[in-house]
């Protein structure tokens, strides 16, 4: 089969239909607009570009094994992508180099199946099957959230976040869901003795 992307006018009220490429029995699991030109997808396999005018559509597949199995993605700040993979944790995607990276200090923690990731102040919020992690991108420290501060539950449910225009992450899973406010999170800092 084809990986087909649905798109609905609301003016027309009718359905255009585009497809990303050759078939490949690829499912598309999550989608992104960026700007007002560009739509992003992502299958298992495949990280998809489609220029929403002229509906050209540019493949991206990691060469490594390892970076397969995406789930979930988001972009920051500097248009680099964050996915979330089923068993190879986050993976790191630059377009303008065209790169995969694995994030080691993710795997390191024990981190291998990410359902549900947001990019929020310069951090990619994890929410896993183990609990919800933050990775802050510039100093690579990986922080867990459990129940001892709050959060809902220790399972994430798959693309179930959003950030939402008051700025917070939300993010349900198996217990409801957990509000996120990045601005009043302070980290201590100081060593126990």
């Amino acid at each position: 089969p084809w990986t087909v992307i649905s798109y609905f006018s609301f003016r027309t009220r009718q359905f255009s239909h585009y497809t990303l490429g050759e078939p490949d029995n690829n499912y598309l699991f999550d989608l992104q607009r960026q700007g007002e030109d560009t739509l992003w997808a992502v299958s298992r396999q495949a990280l998809y570009c489609m220029d929403i005018h002229t509906h050209v559509v540019k493949k991206m597949q990691p060469s490594d094994s390892a970076c397969l199995g995406i789930s979930t993605f988001c972009s920051d700040d500097s248009g680099c992508f964050w996915l979330g993979t089923l068993g190879y944790g986050l993976v790191h995607f630059d377009p303008t180099i065209s790169e995969f990276r694995i994030i080691d200090d993710i795997r390191r923690q024990g981190i291998s199946s990410i359902y549900t990731i947001c990019h929020d102040r310069g951090n990619i919020w994890l929410g896993t099957d183990h609990g919800l992690y933050c990775y802050d991108i510039a100093s690579g420290r990986v922080s867990r959230f459990d129940s001892d501060e709050n959060t809902q539950g220790q399972v994430y449910y798959p693309l179930a976040s959003l950030k939402g225009q008051d700025g917070k992450l939300y993010f349900g899973g198996t217990n409801g869901f957990t509000q996120v406010d990045s601005r009043v999170i302070v980290y201590n800092t100081t060593q126990p003795r």
